[in-house]
């Protein structure tokens, strides 16, 4: 054996340094937290994604409505967009959408059926408004070439605003 002289420091070397130890537990709990801020961060991601993506779909289904009511209101009566293709068209519609953050504001979130209501009430309005339009008009075009049928009552608006009531024998 060597006969080395030992220093005080490691004469007392009785086991493990507690400072080392309270280092380690230091560094796993820095560890734990730094895994549990991830996985925090995780669920705020995918839950800020689950909103913009609902909000996507709402502002899809906004969007899409107008313009059915839109191609109602004004697209060719002959032509009519089969239902699939609108929703086909609103399913691609959605991550554009949300790519571009063009959903519906959250202000206006709150109020989404009142909005969807409106919508309707305001398409149905308008629709009925255009087909008394179009049936005023289809009754002076009768008017004016005479095409009504024998004995049918067509009512003409002449300049003077006075209703005269005309009949075809």
């Amino acid at each position: 054996m060597t006969d080395e002289k030992k220093t005080p420091d490691q004469e007392q070397d009785t086991g493990p340094d507690p400072l080392e130890s309270i280092e380690r537990e230091a560094a796993a709990e820095d560890a734990s937290d730094a895994i549990e801020g991830e996985l925090l961060q995780k669920e705020e991601n995918k839950k800020r994604d689950d909103e913009e993506r609902r909000a996507a779909e709402l502002g899809a289904k906004f969007a899409m409505g107008f313009a059915s009511t839109m191609w109602e209101l004004f697209g060719p009566e002959d032509v009519d967009v089969p239902d699939r293709h609108l929703k086909k068209i609103e399913e691609k519609l959605v991550p554009v959408m949300q790519k571009h953050r063009a959903g519906v504001p959250a202000y206006l979130k709150p109020w989404q059926e009142e909005i969807e209501l409106g919508m309707a009430l305001g398409g149905a309005a308008v629709g009925v408004a255009m087909a008394v339009k179009k049936k005023r008009r289809e009754e002076e075009r009768q008017a004016k070439k005479g095409t009504a049928a024998p004995g049918e009552v067509v009512p003409i608006t002449p300049p003077t605003g006075r209703q005269e009531v005309k009949a075809q024998q």
